[in-house]
């Protein structure tokens, strides 16, 4: 049962060893929707994050999932500060992907204006997995700008060669209700092909964001990359 609030859930946080600053966001129900946390310098994010939900279990009976704690780095402390002027577009930050075992879980960290965005999902460490992963953890942070209702979906990530360059595609899915939104974002690959990842996806949704906050989507279609590849 979430029984304290985010000044006291925060401050609780700051006192763990591990955790060098923390932020709780509420959903509309008043439940926790995410814990965005910066890791104290050496701390890996996995064990900043076990560490945040047992505390969370144990003084107020708080159960949140690994996909609910979003943990940053030291050198990203400076960006939780607001800044006036806020702009529609989402810039990219970086990425990292994270292995312990046979599991990774990558982390995307974005900003618009004066907000940091953090993204994160996971899954097995199998390399040619990883823009996948990168992709949903993108996806993932835009999330939370989105309105209630608007739901974004990762459908498929591919490398394709445009001439003597090479590119990456994403296809995304917007739910709105019952309505279907198809994007595609794309990008030549210069370098790593993680970053190239989370670009794609801010290409296919930075000319969306700005209507769904107005409510005045436009539809976008785009031909399965399956017909492309025969035509």
């Amino acid at each position: 049962m979430q029984n304290a609030d985010a000044e006291t859930i925060e401050r609780e946080l700051r006192a763990l060893s591990a955790v060098q600053t923390a932020r709780v966001e509420f959903g509309d129900a008043g439940e926790i929707a995410i814990i965005h946390a910066v890791a104290a310098p050496g701390r890996k994010p996995g064990s900043v994050a076990r560490e945040i939900r047992t505390a969370l279990l144990a003084h107020h009976g708080i159960d949140l999932s690994r996909d609910q704690i979003s943990i940053a780095g030291q050198r990203t402390l400076r960006l939780y500060e607001t800044e006036p002027g806020d702009v529609a577009r989402v810039e990219f930050k970086s990425v990292n992907v994270f292995r312990e075992n046979q599991r990774a879980e990558a982390q995307v960290e974005l900003r618009r204006g004066g907000r940091l965005l953090i993204g994160t999902a996971s899954g097995a460490a199998i390399r040619r997995s990883l823009p996948r992963l990168v992709g949903r953890a993108t996806v993932q942070a835009l999330s939370q700008l989105s309105p209630p209702g608007v739901v974004f979906e990762l459908v498929a990530v591919e490398r394709r060669r445009l001439g003597v360059r090479p590119a990456l595609l994403v296809h995304l899915v917007l739910l709105q209700g019952r309505r279907e939104t198809h994007l595609m974002g794309s990008v030549f690959q210069a370098g790593d092909p993680l970053e190239a990842t989370a670009l794609a996806v801010l290409d296919a949704t930075n000319r969306l964001l700005p209507t769904l906050e107005g409510d005045d989507a436009v539809e976008y279609h785009i031909e399965s990359f399956g017909a492309r590849a025969k035509a």
